[in-house]
C-alpha cells in the first residue's frame, strides 16, 4: 500500500482504494499520514500548501458557525422531547394519567419550553446554558 498526497486535490489517496491518482500526487509515510490524522482527532486542520501537508490550527468557529450548530442541537433535543411528551399527554387526554405521568409531561414540556428559548439568553450563541433533560 503507498499513500499519497495531493496538493491541487487537497487529500490522501491510497493506491489500494483509489484507482486514479492525481498527477501531482506526492508519496507520504504511513507514519506522516497517521500523524497527520492523529492531529485532525484532536482537532487540527491539515495544509497542503506546502511542500508537503502540515497540521495547522483551526480557526475559531464564526458567530453564524455557532448559531447554526446551537439550533441543530437544540432542535434534535426538541425531537427527543417530543418523542418523549407525546404517549404522556395521550395519557392525559384519555384521562387515564397518573399523578407521576402528569408531573413527567410538565417537565418534559418546561425543559421544551427552555430549550426553544436558547437564543433569547445573554452570549447565544458563544454561551449557552443548556437546560437538562428530565429524568
Amino acid at each position: 500500500m503507498t499513500i499519497y498526497f495531493s496538493k491541487t486535490e487537497q487529500t490522501f489517496f491510497d493506491d489500494e482504494v483509489n484507482s486514479t491518482i492525481p498527477a501531482d500526487a506526492k508519496v507520504i509515510s504511513a507514519a506522516a499520514h497517521a500523524a497527520l490524522f492523529a492531529g485532525v482527532a484532536a482537532g487540527k486542520g491539515i495544509d497542503f500548501s506546502g511542500a508537503k501537508p502540515a497540521l495547522i490550527d483551526l480557526p475559531p468557529p464564526t458567530v453564524e458557525q455557532l448559531r447554526e450548530t446551537a439550533f441543530a442541537q437544540r432542535d434534535k433535543g426538541l425531537s427527543i422531547a417530543a418523542l418523549r411528551i407525546a404517549p404522556l399527554q395521550d395519557a392525559v387526554d384519555l384521562g387515564n394519567a397518573s399523578d407521576d405521568v402528569r408531573a413527567k409531561l410538565t417537565k418534559w414540556k418546561q425543559y421544551r419550553v427552555d430549550l426553544n428559548d436558547i437564543d433569547q439568553h445573554e452570549g447565544f450563541p458563544q454561551i449557552i446554558d443548556w437546560p437538562q433533560p428530565p429524568e
